[in-house]
């Protein structure tokens, strides 16, 4: 159950269907992303593509506390949360995405972490936590594509 869900995440991570982390919807109402943030997301992107998890983990650590780096902030904090998930931390995981939320509550991104959430809950049998995850996905994050896709599992749920 665990796989499909870090499957589906690491589909939008690796840039299928997607264009990359940097995306309009995650720089919508975000100005001075410069060509250094940029190439540093596209760096720790390439660390976690290689299966490096420890040194994406201590990079993005890095960059998350160094102040060239705030503008990117949610893209770094987006990586640490998937690295995590993805080595079974789960207690790391949450933490990361209840930060992210309360930093960044308009972030595209966070419809991404609470989307997969919200599939981990349906997976795991939590029917009713899955659709309470989803519909704050469709009201919260109305215009994301995280949104539509919740939508789509929202009435699959209701119909089962």
């Amino acid at each position: 159950m665990r796989v499909k869900m870090v499957i589906l995440v690491l589909l939008f991570w690796t840039g299928a269907g997607v264009s990359g982390i940097l995306t309009a919807q995650s720089e919508r109402g975000r100005s001075g992303i410069t060509l250094n943030d940029r190439k540093e997301v596209q760096r720790l992107r390439g660390l976690y593509s290689r299966g490096l998890m420890v040194e994406t983990l201590k990079e993005s650590l890095a960059d998350e506390n160094n102040e060239r780096f705030v503008r990117i902030k949610p893209e770094i904090m987006f990586l640490e949360w998937l690295v995590n998930r993805q080595q079974d931390n789960a207690a790391e995981s949450t933490r990361i995405l209840r930060e992210f939320l309360s930093q960044f509550p308009h972030n595209a991104l966070g419809a991404d972490m609470c989307f997969a959430d919200a599939q981990n809950l349906r997976y795991q049998g939590n029917q009713a936590a899955a659709k309470q995850e989803l519909h704050r996905i469709i009201q919260d994050y109305p215009d994301t594509i995280a949104a539509h896709n919740a939508h789509f599992l929202y009435l699959e749920l209701s119909l089962q």
